[in-house]
């Protein structure tokens, strides 16, 4: 899975193979504002440790924080899920 700063997928970015429990803790801050799915599915929460507010986010693109029905553009962590 693919974060990006800004919308339409610029800006920062931030790869994440596995679980991660805090993105600042790799240099990004807390700002999603589109994502990229290259597989599986995820589960993000927009507090770090895997707390807050839960969006599961299957394969695909996600150009702006609305389209995984996010009412601001907060991420703290995330983990893939595994079946």
């Amino acid at each position: 899975i693919v974060f990006y700063e800004g919308r339409c997928f610029t800006g920062r970015r931030l790869e994440v193979y596995g679980d991660c429990d805090n993105f600042q803790d790799r240099g990004f801050m807390n700002r999603v504002n589109s994502i990229r799915v290259e597989s599986g599915a995820w589960i993000c929460y927009d507090h770090p440790d895997f707390k807050g507010q839960q969006y599961i986010l299957e394969r695909g693109e996600y150009p702006e924080f609305q389209r995984w029905n996010a009412h601001n553009d907060h991420m703290g962590s995330c983990k893939p899920i595994r079946m």
